[in-house]
């Protein structure tokens, strides 16, 4: 009969059962923590609280602090102990079956899959397949809720850890296969949402792939991962794999642009940056870092990043980075309102790319300085920048530049008072970021077109358009627009009721 471990309610009565509930309850924090550290399993609580029965002065606190630092020591009472329990599972399985429960319980994640256990196992993915079975008949291994994933539970994942005498060459060494599996699937999900990447695989894998042969089975498979990688890039940095960190770093950020998580995006670049030991290497995850601080509205932070990723590159030689990093600082002063550092940037930035044939690159500048040349009202320039970036995108087939700058001509329109124009472009935005699942500039391109049925009169339409843009940007962590996109509700709903039109 397989049972699940107790509830956190269970759990309580059960230790509170044992050491009588005014214990129990004297520390609510405390009781929570031993409870947690036992991972509400029967066998676990039942001997700590047996600890604590025989040990009248010991307050719950003392229990949770010794169990954080040695659960092993703690879990035993007479002839009892979590570990015989565990030794019992153990001693049934096969020399495959340690080898794999062990090199499973230094995996940096969560949850697996077969493809990924296959890779730190070194083995194919149906022998993969059959051990997670064995270990999961065995009582070792758990059946995670998402189909065809396992997950350990918290004591036994430690108890892997030194169950087997696995030598350091031999786990490292599957370490290193598990982290190149990560990078290498990320680098394909990233070559699906950056029409740039430089950096796709070309080579088949060395072990069995998920699919991600298109955008949204790549942000599937990031979603899914997207913890394991957080972990994967944090252990890579401390435990000597840094070139894995800053490259595992380094692809993730086209996830993050499409899907928001901002304070994990920030973090995993700061890791990354630390990782790196090479100059141009550190400015490109630089680069990206000033981007993710600049979305996530630590403004002061992506200057100062990206003013140092600037120095780098132009240390290095590196022109494409220094273009790079001049059209982001472009895109910085252009949010503080300083335009002409803004235009400066950009010009800089469209000036070195085309020394360099960057013809997607120098699109992009050409859409800045459409979007900066609106905000002053010089529309004519506006619009000439703004036309020549879409043709651009569209000759080399990138679809989010082309869904920016059509965003960008909808607000330069709305601005014109062309509003037909602004909401035909406004619509293709929205249209395109739908289809490429890029909830950010949905988000911005449905604010636009709220702007524009405003203006149009359409009143409740406007409110929808900019209640869905502002539930984007909330999803997302894009709060740096989330003050506007709430004000510009306001004034529809203040222009609703001067129009004798008031919305219900």
């Amino acid at each position: 009969l397989s049972l699940d471990v107790l509830s956190p309610d269970e759990a309580f009565a059960l230790f509170a059962g044992v050491i009588g509930a005014d214990r129990a309850q004297a520390d609510p924090a405390a009781t929570a923590d031993v409870l947690r550290l036992c991972g509400y399993l029967p066998l676990a609580i039942r001997i700590a609280a047996a600890r604590l029965r025989t040990r009248s002065t010991w307050p719950v606190r003392t229990l949770a602090d010794r169990l954080a630092e040695s659960w092993r020591d703690e879990l035993t009472v007479g002839d009892r102990s979590v570990t015989a329990a565990l030794d019992l599972s153990y001693a049934r399985l096969g020399d495959d079956e340690r080898r794999l429960f062990s090199l499973l319980g230094r995996h940096p994640g969560v949850s697996f899959e077969s493809c990924q256990v296959a890779a730190l196992g070194g083995i194919g993915r149906p022998d993969a397949e059959r051990l997670l079975d064995e270990l999961v008949d065995t009582h070792l291994l758990q059946v995670a809720p998402t189909p065809g994933r396992y997950r350990f539970h918290d004591l036994v994942r430690q108890y892997a850890r030194t169950a087997t005498e696995v030598e350091e060459p031999v786990w490292r060494m599957a370490i290193g296969r598990l982290l190149d599996f990560y990078l290498e699937l990320a680098l394909r999900m990233a070559a699906h949402l950056n029409p740039d990447s430089r950096h796709t695989p070309t080579e088949p894998a060395p072990w069995p792939l998920p699919d991600v042969s298109d955008a949204d089975r790549a942000i599937g498979w990031c979603e899914t991962e997207l913890d394991n990688l957080l972990a994967a890039v944090g252990y890579a940095a401390t435990e000597g794999w840094g070139r894995h960190a800053w490259q595992l770093a380094c692809a993730l950020p086209w996830f993050f642009r499409r899907r928001g998580h901002t304070t994990d995006w920030i973090t995993c670049l700061r890791i990354g940056a630390d990782a790196a030991d090479d100059d141009n290497d550190r400015a490109n995850v630089l680069r990206e870092l000033g981007i993710a601080c600049y979305h996530g509205a630590r403004f002061t932070e992506a200057v100062d990043v990206t003013e140092h990723a600037l120095v780098l590159y132009r240390g290095t030689g590196d022109e494409p980075g220094e273009a790079a990093a001049l059209n982001n600082l472009g895109n910085m002063y252009d949010q503080f309102d300083e335009v002409d550092k803004a235009v400066g940037y950009y010009r800089q930035a469209l000036a070195l790319r085309r020394r360099v044939h960057d013809l997607r690159g120098a699109a992009m500048s050409l859409m800045n300085l459409c979007r900066t040349f609106a905000r002053i009202d010089s529309f004519a320039e506006s619009l000439e920048c703004g036309q020549h970036a879409l043709d651009m995108y569209r000759e080399v087939g990138d679809r989010r530049g082309e869904s920016m700058t059509l965003n960008n001509l909808a607000t330069l329109y709305f601005r014109m008072a062309r509003l037909a124009e602004a909401q035909a472009c406004g619509e293709q935005a929205v249209a395109l970021n739908r289809a490429m699942l890029d909830r950010r500039n949905e988000a911005s391109a449905l604010d636009t077109l709220g702007l524009v049925h405003r203006q149009l009169g359409n009143y409740a339409t406007a409110v929808d358009h900019h209640n869905q843009a502002l539930a984007l940007v909330r999803e997302v962590g894009n709060h740096s627009i989330e003050a506007e996109i709430q004000a510009n509700i306001e004034d529809a709903v203040r222009a609703a009721a001067d129009a004798g039109k008031p919305l219900t």
